[in-house]
C-alpha cells in the first residue's frame, strides 16, 4: 500500500521544495524594505505573482500541464515588447513585469494606498 502511494504521488510531478530557511531570510529582507520606505515617507505594495502576471501576460496561472518556469519562460519573451529592449534573466522580465502592472494594472482608485508615482510626485515637489 505504502509503495502504490509513493508511486502515485511521484506520477503527478515534480514536488516544489521550500527551503524554510530561505523563506525566513526573504520575509526579513521584505520587512527591512518595507521599514525603509517607511521611515522616508515612501509609499509601497505589494504583488502577488498571479496579479501582476495577470496584467503583464494575460492569465495569473500558467495553463494545466505546463512545465514548470512557464510563466517566466512567458514573461522573458513578453519584456522586450513592454520595454524595447531584450531582458538577459527570468528575474529581470519579472521585474519588467512588475513595472508594468503597477503602471498599467488596475485603476489608481482601486488600490489601497491610491496612485503611487502621483503621490511619489507630491512628496518631490514638497
Amino acid at each position: 500500500l505504502f509503495r502504490s502511494a509513493v508511486r502515485a504521488a511521484k506520477a503527478k510531478g515534480p514536488r516544489i521544495l521550500i527551503n524554510n530557511e530561505t523563506l525566513r531570510f526573504l520575509q526579513k529582507v521584505e520587512a527591512i524594505v518595507i521599514l525603509a520606505a517607511a521611515d522616508r515617507n515612501l509609499p509601497t505594495e505589494h504583488y502577488r505573482s498571479n496579479t501582476w502576471r495577470k496584467t503583464a501576460l494575460g492569465m495569473g496561472f500558467a495553463p494545466h500541464g505546463s512545465p514548470l518556469g512557464e510563466l517566466k519562460r512567458m514573461m522573458k519573451a513578453k519584456a522586450p515588447r513592454l520595454v524595447g529592449y531584450p531582458v538577459e534573466t527570468e528575474d529581470e522580465a519579472d521585474a519588467i513585469g512588475i513595472l508594468y502592472h503597477a503602471a498599467c494594472g488596475p485603476a489608481a482608485s482601486a488600490r489601497a494606498q491610491g496612485n503611487l508615482l502621483e503621490a511619489l510626485e507630491q512628496r518631490r515637489r514638497a
